[in-house]
């Protein structure tokens, strides 16, 4: 294999299948770690605005290096996603309705935010205003949760997913910097491919608007003063997948958190990081590692970088049968620059 990730066998050789399937899965993971890129920040992303943690916008001004490669895994959701807009796109095409000024730029110099808009929609061969349009792709548990109509948008601003209710605001500051009254948010179910379209009158975000240009110029202080801000109380959902975890990680402190340092414990846990779910060495120190602590009640975070969480559950049984009781294990890693956490089922 080639530091491009790109395959190379010797001709002529009868194919060995086990080792070929192993050759795509490496060379695809190699593929997609060398598409990783760092993007320090110039201005307030207008997609960022409705991040729940203020000290992560202003980290890519202030402190760019702090920020940690994404993983592989990752890579390859955002890689989805570009492939489900584009696909969105011709489908729209295809139904007579017309997606213009793709990527276009937008700017609020005075308060430094740009944004990279994914279009526009009319009807084909109407003329009038066109509708801001952003493209999304969704886990099918969280495309479910959304309505129709402009309860849908309701769903999104109060979703449990902190970055599903990013969303609103991200087009809301696209109405700011377009000028335009009205957008839709396309959704897409990763699973099933089917469709919903949220409507964004801008008469309904007008708050969410103000909001996040407040949002721009109090981080636009902090960075003027060369200073970040205070750490959020801490969230595995929100800090234990941010970029600047490493640099930033919040004391973790409470009666349901144990710090504990065993060494040999973070070993295997980075050692387990580091390989794909389902290979025979990952399912062996999953086990270990589940094994030793599946008596644990309260979270354990392990040397600062591991956070694990047992979850006692139960099944309903056959009829006449009792419940199967079960203990879901959670092992999140407390930076994103190795394989996307797992949960697992015991």
């Amino acid at each position: 294999m080639t530091g491009g990730g790109e395959a190379r066998a010797p001709a002529g050789e009868p194919v060995d299948v086990v080792k070929l399937a192993e050759l795509i899965e490496d060379t695809h993971l190699e593929w997609l770690s060398g598409r990783r890129r760092l993007s320090p920040a110039q201005s307030n992303r207008a997609g960022e605005l409705g991040d729940p943690c203020t000290r992560r916008l202003v980290y890519p001004h202030l402190e760019p290096d702090a920020m940690e490669l994404h993983s592989p895994g990752l890579q390859a959701v955002f890689d989805l996603g570009n492939i489900v807009e584009a696909h969105t796109i011709r489908e729209l095409g295809d139904m007579g309705f017309e997606w213009v000024q793709s990527q276009r730029p937008f700017f609020d110099r005075a308060r430094r935010i740009a944004g990279y808009i994914d279009g526009g929609i009319r009807v084909k061969g109407h003329g009038g205003p066109v509708v801001v349009g952003e493209i999304k792709s969704m886990a099918p548990q969280s495309f479910a949760q959304v309505r129709r109509g402009l309860d849908g948008l309701e769903d999104m601003l109060r979703a449990r997913a902190w970055y599903v209710r990013r969303y609103p605001t991200q087009v809301a500051v696209y109405l700011h910097l377009s000028g335009e009254d009205a957008g839709v948010i396309v959704l897409r179910d990763k699973v099933s491919w089917a469709l919903k379209v949220v409507p964004v009158p801008r008469a309904r975000v007008e708050g969410l608007i103000a909001a996040a240009l407040a949002r721009a110029e109090e981080v636009n202080a902090y960075v003027d003063r060369g200073e970040l801000p205070e750490r959020i109380a801490y969230d595995a959902t929100i800090c234990g997948r941010c970029p600047y975890a490493g640099a930033c990680l919040p004391p973790r402190t409470g009666a349901g958190v144990a710090l504990i340092d065993d060494a040999q414990l973070v070993e295997l846990l980075r050692e387990r990081a580091d390989l794909e779910p389902g290979t025979r060495r990952f399912d062996a120190l999953d086990r270990q590692i589940k094994a030793a602590v599946r008596d644990v009640a309260i979270e354990l975070v392990v040397g600062g970088e591991f956070s694990i969480v047992n979850k006692a559950g139960s099944r309903k049984g056959r009829p006449g049968e009792p419940p199967t009781e079960f203990v879901r294990t959670t092992i999140r890693r407390l930076t994103v620059t190795a394989n996307e956490p797992a949960t697992v089922e015991e």
